[in-house]
């Protein structure tokens, strides 16, 4: 290593299951840097790839700076992939739909539901997808 030159930041050196506070400078750096795989409003998932892990990225949107990085366990980088298999599904469901509403000139109150309750689905899946994620940082940071 090169004089005056850093070493890796800390959530680049995480061990499977661990997580750190970082800055919201590195939050965008990641996402620029990398090919996240998946990513839901302010948190996104990028692949280490085959025997990688999952690491979480999450920008913190309430103004206190709380940004988080966790590198997911084996077990919880399973979870993280088939979850996004899961969004993906409900996701093209709910384009499905609302394409063949479109797509019919019309519909009927009956139909307008389906479409809020598949799109509803859509966000849930994802949603609790992100919220089992998160619920995987170590108490000491959160």
């Amino acid at each position: 290593m090169m004089v005056g030159m850093k070493g890796p930041a800390q959530h680049e050196r995480l061990a499977p299951g661990e997580g750190c506070p970082i800055s919201e400078g590195d939050w965008y750096g990641v996402l620029e840097a990398e090919e996240p795989f998946h990513q839901w409003g302010s948190a996104f998932l990028v692949d280490e790839g085959l025997g990688g892990c999952v690491r979480v990225y999450v920008r913190d949107v309430t103004g206190e700076g709380q940004h988080m990085a966790l590198r997911l366990d084996p077990e919880g980088s399973t979870e993280a992939r088939e979850g996004v298999g899961r969004v993906e599904t409900a996701s093209r469901a709910a384009a499905d739909h609302v394409t063949a509403l479109q797509t019919a000139r019309g519909g009927s109150l009956d139909d307008i539901r389906r479409q809020d309750e598949v799109c509803s689905a859509f966000v849930a899946e994802a949603n609790g997808l992100y919220r089992d994620l998160l619920g995987r940082l170590p108490p000491a940071t959160v």
